[in-house]
């Protein structure tokens, strides 16, 4: 396989990928990234209690059909780095099908609710760099700002070396901030629902009048506070549970 790609860099053909089958599973990567990198192309209308080289047929007709090899070409390879040096990323389907959703609802003007479920290590980074990008140079949008809120600061961390790191043009349009830092900023601020709904659980039956004027009220909201956050595992961020507490004193 490597012998091949060498051989086409060499003779100035670029390639997207490399796919691989043993006629019993699928997988691929983008050109030189390392083969226990590569990944599988997940259908939806996969039989699992079908033959093995038919579920392999499958894929094939899902991810090689002209129109998919175009899109990933488009706009679903990006740079990377890792293990000391960089490499091309080409999307999973999962992160495809769910970029491909939100431009839809966006374009369509349904952009005000959506819900994408991830488990841990299903590629959030890079779907969100994928859905900003093609949103960014999607005609109908006229090059819009992308705001992308997390709730935690080690995201906003990721997050943003994942966009560095893909070279993404005009960084400045595409904006990686924290739920709290909004209560800095002037107007109602924008917090998680979830997040929203315990503060205002834990104002209801700790705050009295004057609280931020007493030691005793100030530790009661303190304490309440902590609890929530460990609830989400985010007790131990000492920066995020200041801009929390700024935001209940300043809003209660």
């Amino acid at each position: 396989m490597r012998e091949h790609e060498e051989r086409g860099a060499a003779a100035g053909v670029r390639g997207l990928c490399s796919v691989a089958t043993d006629g019993k599973e699928l997988r691929y990567g983008s050109i030189g990234l390392p083969v226990d990198l590569w990944g599988p192309w997940r259908t939806d209308d996969a039989d699992a209690d079908a033959p093995a080289l038919e579920r392999v047929r499958g894929t094939v007709a899902s991810m090689l059909r002209p129109r998919t090899v175009l899109d990933l070409l488009g706009g679903f390879t990006v740079w990377a780095a890792g293990r000391g040096r960089r490499f091309k990323i080409v999307a999973r389907r999962q992160q495809v099908e769910a970029v491909n959703r939100i431009v839809e609802r966006v374009v369509a003007g349904r952009s005000k609710k959506g819900l994408i479920w991830h488990f841990q290590g299903s590629g959030k980074s890079l779907l969100m760099l994928f859905a900003a990008r093609r949103l960014r140079l999607h005609p109908k949008l006229g090059n819009p700002t992308v705001v992308i809120v997390v709730d935690r600061i080690d995201l906003d961390t990721q997050i943003s070396a994942t966009f560095h790191a893909a070279d993404v043009a005009n960084l400045d349009k595409i904006i990686v901030t924290t739920i709290f830092k909004f209560g800095e900023a002037d107007g109602v601020p924008i917090l998680v629902e979830r997040v929203v709904a315990d503060v205002d659980e834990i104002v209801r039956h700790v705050r009295f009048a004057g609280w931020q004027s007493t030691h005793a009220g100030e530790r009661e909201v303190k304490q309440a506070l902590r609890k929530t956050l460990f609830k989400y595992k985010l007790h131990q961020d000492g920066e995020l549970f200041d801009r929390a507490y700024g935001y209940v004193r300043q809003y209660y």
